[in-house]
Parts: C-alpha cells; structure tokens; sequence
C-alpha cells in the first residue's frame, strides 16, 4: 500500500519542465539585441520608404473618407455609363429604323420596276446606300463608344488622384 501512495504523490508533484529548442531560442533572442530566427541571425529590417510609412499610419476616418470617395466615384461612372448606353441604343435603334425604310423604299421601287436592268439598277442603289449608312453608322458608334469609356473612366482616374493612389 506504501507503494501506491508513493507513486500518487510523485503524480501530484509538479515536475520541472527540460528546455527544449523554441525555448531555449525565445530565451536566447530576448537575452541577445540582434535579432535571432532558429539559432542563427535575422536579416536587418529594413525601414519602409516615406510613401508606404505615411500610408501605413492613416486614420480610420483617412480610409472611410477615401472609401466614401471611391464609391462616389464609382457611381458616378455607372450614372455616365448608363448615359452612354442609352445614345448607343438609340444611335443602333435609329440605324436600324433608316436601314429598314430604306429597305421598304427599295422592295417598293423593285415592284416598278420594268426591266431587269432597272431591277439590278434599284438593287446595286440599296446595296450602296445600305454600306454607306452602315459606315456612318459605325463612326459615330465608335465615336460614342470612345467618349463614353473617357467620360466614364474620368471620375474613377479623379478619384484615385485625389486619394493620392495613381501609380
């Protein structure tokens, strides 16, 4: 019976603890001014260049001014693209309304005709009307197409000036 109070109270004894190697790591790089990764010395620190450091310090009403701003932005852009949108579908809907007319104008004048000759003669008029309203057409889509991405990028690009990120 002696034998089993021995063994429980050798059990309740707190036992010293042997060092191992993060220990003995973390005591040496407390003890040491250099700094020391897994038994050996760490790179300098580098310090970091006055942009980054300015940026790093900013203030949470810095980051929701600038977020509020980016937002702005962003909505504005939509508004401006959406306008766009809008004269593009009216510019491909007023297209198509003059294509279509224009098509009804020859089906009519093909049904006067009253040779064959004038018949290819209404034919080669739609077919060179038809080309010709589809690349002046196609100038001012581009046209459009080209103002509406600069309008719409023009306040995002601002806003990323203001906030002083346009690298």
């Amino acid at each position: 019976m002696s034998e089993g109070r021995e063994s429980k109270a050798k059990q309740q004894m707190p036992r010293a603890k042997t060092p191992n190697f993060a220990t003995v790591a973390i005591a040496a790089a407390a003890a040491s001014p250099e700094p020391v990764v897994a038994g050996r010395a760490a790179a300098p620190v580098v310090a970091l260049p006055q942009p980054l450091r300015r940026r790093a310090q900013g203030t949470a009403e810095d980051m929701f001014t600038t977020y509020c701003g980016t937002m702005a932005a962003i909505g504005e852009s939509q508004r401006v693209f959406a306008s766009g949108a809008k004269a593009l579908a009216l510019e491909m809907t007023g297209m198509a309304h003059a294509n279509l007319t224009a098509a009804g104008d020859s089906a009519a004048a093909m049904i006067g005709a009253r040779s064959f000759a004038d018949a290819v003669e209404i034919q080669l008029g739609f077919a060179r009307r038809s080309l010709d309203s589809l690349l002046a057409g196609s100038a001012r889509l581009s046209d459009i197409g080209a103002r509406l991405a600069s309008d719409a990028s023009r306040p995002i690009v601002a806003a990323g000036t203001r906030s002083g990120h346009n690298d």
